[in-house]
């Protein structure tokens, strides 16, 4: 099991990019819209048997500010 740690949304997405860039193919991508103006985006990574998990203050900006973690999954 991967432990939860926070980061900076640009360490995660740092971590994510090399992991995609080794292996491209079977990642999945979900974002969830803020349920209102004032909350974060929510984004959804998985790969395999790990996950990133990420709160965006904005998907239209090329340098959010947010947080998230790398998780993983377990199998059943």
């Amino acid at each position: 099991m991967i432990p939860m740690k926070k980061k900076k949304v640009e360490e995660i997405m740092k971590d994510f990019y090399e992991e995609y860039q080794k292996d491209p193919k079977g990642w999945s991508f979900w974002i969830s819209p803020p349920p209102s103006s004032d909350d974060f985006y929510e984004a959804y990574i998985v790969h395999q048997d790990e996950a990133y998990f990420l709160k965006l203050d904005s998907i239209f900006t090329p340098n959010p500010v947010g947080i998230g973690s790398k998780l993983g999954i377990e199998e059943n």
